[in-house]
């Protein structure tokens, strides 16, 4: 999920992008956002988590803190995003890292999945922002729960990505700008995951397979 926002070029691999603002929903074991936070200090990051003894878990266990530019708040993801767009707050990139209970498919969770979400946070990002979601299902999920799963992503945001590496889940990829698939920019954007995995130091987490791939309309 980190290597999102530097392929979009939301994030800049050269620079410190200070002041940038980034929403996490989800904290989980804090892996994107205090990666980022090590990455770019000066950029400013809020955590959002519905689940206090997540973030007990985080803090004692995974090395999760707060400081000037890292912010961690109990809150449920969909009203945090409602009351930002009220108070007029854009994030350049957006992480969902969150799930439920549903047994198909459970991460994101239903509530993360909805149109209406969708449409409120596309209002929230900036006009060049990145979103990336982590999406697992369960092994032999048919397909139709696999499309039910993307398809309002696909339609709040006029271009979305696959980026897969070796596990069963992969990562969404969605802007609020339509880029159009031809050669040339599958071919850019290849060479730019290279250039972001080398950069980062992932080639060797995933093996040296990682794919970014478009997606089309479901």
């Amino acid at each position: 999920m980190i290597a999102a926002p530097f392929i979009m070029n939301t994030l800049s691999l050269n620079s410190s992008d200070s002041g940038k603002q980034v929403l996490e929903i989800g904290l989980g074991g804090g892996t994107f956002d205090m990666g980022l936070h090590e990455l770019k200090p000066d950029v400013n990051i809020t955590a959002v988590d519905i689940d206090e003894v997540a973030k007990k878990v985080a803090f004692k266990y995974f090395g999760v803190e707060d400081s000037k530019n890292h912010h961690s708040v109990i809150e449920d993801g969909v009203k945090f995003v409602e009351d930002a767009k009220s108070k007029g707050r854009k994030f350049d990139v957006v992480a969902i890292d969150a799930c439920d209970d549903y047994y198909w498919l459970p991460c994101p969770g239903e509530s993360l999945r909805s149109e209406k979400f969708l449409r409120t946070l596309k209002e929230v990002m900036t006009d060049k922002g990145t979103l990336t979601v982590n999406f697992l299902s369960r092994p032999g999920v048919n397909h139709s729960k696999w499309h039910e799963g993307l398809r309002n992503y696909q339609k709040v945001f006029p271009t979305c990505f696959e980026f897969k590496g070796l596990s069963n889940n992969f990562v969404l990829i969605c802007v609020p700008y339509k880029v159009e698939e031809t050669l040339q920019s599958r071919q850019l954007y290849k060479e730019r995951l290279d250039e972001v995995m080398s950069a980062l130091n992932l080639t060797a987490t995933l093996q040296g397979y990682a794919v970014l791939n478009f997606l089309n309309n479901y």
